[in-house]
């Protein structure tokens, strides 16, 4: 799969490990370019245990979390929290 980035000297594709269909989340800014992470609940570019627990915590308090609905169902749940863990088990 690719991804493409469009905008000022931005502009390339790069290869991507996922589906187009799987959400992208997080963003981790590299010089001009834009990247985002799955995953990446807290923007810090990493995936770590932190952004599976402000998934538990935004579950627990009924809040909206902008990057947590990980499986494009239009909520945040328990699910997102396991897709979170399976990717830092990676």
């Amino acid at each position: 799969n690719t991804l493409t980035f469009l905008g000022g000297s931005a502009n390339g594709t790069v290869d991507c490990p996922v589906a187009p269909t799987d959400a992208f989340y997080g963003t981790l800014k590299t010089g001009n370019v834009e990247k985002h992470v799955i995953g990446d609940i807290d923007g810090d570019g990493s995936i770590t245990l932190k952004d599976a627990l402000d998934l538990i915590r935004a579950i627990v308090n009924d809040k909206t979390v902008e990057n947590g609905d990980l499986n494009g169902d239009g909520k945040v749940s328990i699910a997102d929290v396991i897709r979170v863990m399976k990717l830092m088990a990676k």
